[in-house]
């Protein structure tokens, strides 16, 4: 099976080519050619608010058509449904994933499909936010950007100016391209309760599903720096959220493919917050994968071609990860970082270099280590998480 991805992604890749039966291209942007790695054919195209890859996939399809397209990154999503259309390929669909990239579209179409929403507004100017402050918490965040990059809440009117220049002004880090490009934002109203993804994978009918706690770094931010699978919902709690997230399917037109869902739960409903219609991040497919043995996307490509096979029996343990919260400061080292032998470890990262500024953890891409583990269910994973947590100190100086 050839497939085209748009976008490199690191775990998409590791969990395809896991089938030697799979043969995996990568589109990717002139300036992040690099960060593929040497044993994966790739070819350069700009696709990121830009057209070129057309006339460039064209003339590589007379000589390797292929069987699917499929994203990436968050957006490579367009680029690869327009492929999709083109060669009347298998996709999630044209509403899904103008939906899912951007989220003044989203708002409308759960209005109009009768879904939960919240009031909301594109705008322009911290101007805009100010007239659309009511005095009860907002959210400002970019509309057609990815992960948690400009992501604001907003308490007090106060803060509206200083807001609008951490959303405006907040970079792509190791992701930026050799260009500009042109970002809209949104403000809308802060919804309370817990939070959670589902990732889920449609097929005619069939469907795989699985619900992830989701803990953020709060303080106005929505960073992700928890996740354990599955989530520790009862019966009728998990029914909801899948419920919610077929109802969502339906309303934006998938019947197959992957819709990786940000969810809101509070004691009356379950608020979508946002979509994506390409594998989830933060190691949330490694955390799938040792909590219920099933590989997310080999699940993924059945789903498209109308064969989701899941095993009879799955695994039933647990897994999570946390993003180390770090001081900020010139990092000068790190000490209690569990290994690879300690109980119920089974990855390690720590990305900082001695004298590298630490960032404050505003969105994923200040994130520079983390801990993931897996045991038999949630009470020992989080207590896990937590017990090496603990054990970390990281040393910085400042300036």
């Amino acid at each position: 099976m050839k497939i085209l991805m748009v976008g490199w992604y690191s775990e998409l890749g590791r969990d395809l080519m896991e089938d030697p039966e799979v043969s995996v291209t990568v589109l990717e942007e002139p300036s992040l050619l690099s960060d593929i790695p040497s044993t994966v054919s790739r070819v350069e195209a700009r696709y990121q608010q830009d057209s070129d890859y057309q006339e460039v996939v064209s003339r590589l399809w007379e000589t390797t058509p292929f069987d699917l397209v499929i994203a990436g990154r968050e957006y490579g999503a367009s680029p690869a449904q327009w492929l999709c259309d083109k060669y009347a390929l298998p996709s999630a669909g044209n509403l899904a994933t103008q939906a899912s990239t951007d989220k003044s579209i989203l708002r409308r179409v759960l209005e109009e499909g009768g879904l939960p929403t919240v009031r909301s507004e594109l705008v322009h100017t911290s101007a805009d936010v100010k007239r659309f402050w009511n005095g009860n918490p907002v959210v400002l965040k970019p509309a057609n950007r990815h992960a948690s990059i400009g992501v604001v809440q907003i308490s007090h009117q106060e803060e509206i100016d200083h807001a609008w220049h951490a959303a405006t002004s907040a970079g792509e880090g190791s992701g930026s391209i050799d260009r500009n490009l042109d970002w809209t934002y949104i403000i809308e109203d802060w919804v309370p309760g817990k939070e959670y993804s589902v990732e889920s994978v449609f097929s005619d009918g069939e469907t795989f599903h699985n619900i992830t706690e989701k803990t953020v770094v709060g303080g106005g931010r929505f960073t992700p720096v928890r996740h354990v699978v599955p989530a520790p919902l009862s019966t009728t709690e998990s029914q909801e959220l899948i419920e919610a997230q077929v109802l969502l399917a339906e309303v934006v037109g998938i019947k197959r493919g992957l819709m990786h869902a940000e969810w809101k739960k509070d004691s009356s409903q379950c608020w979508p917050i946002e979509f994506a219609v390409r594998y989830p991040g933060d190691s949330i497919s490694l955390l799938i994968r040792k909590a219920t043995g099933i590989n997310l996307a080999r699940a993924w490509v059945d789903g498209l071609q109308g064969k989701l096979h899941l095993p009879a029996k799955r695994s039933t343990r647990s897994a999570g990860i946390a993003f180390i919260q770090h001081p900020t400061g010139r990092y000068v080292k790190i000490d209690g970082m569990p290994s690879l032998d300690s109980p119920g470890v089974i990855e390690v990262a720590w990305t900082a270099n001695p004298g590298e500024l630490l960032l404050p953890l505003d969105d994923s891409k200040a994130r520079v280590g983390s801990i993931t583990v897996q045991a038999n269910d949630y009470a020992r994973v989080a207590a896990l998480l937590d017990e090496y947590e603990a054990g970390v100190t990281i040393s910085v100086e400042h300036p």
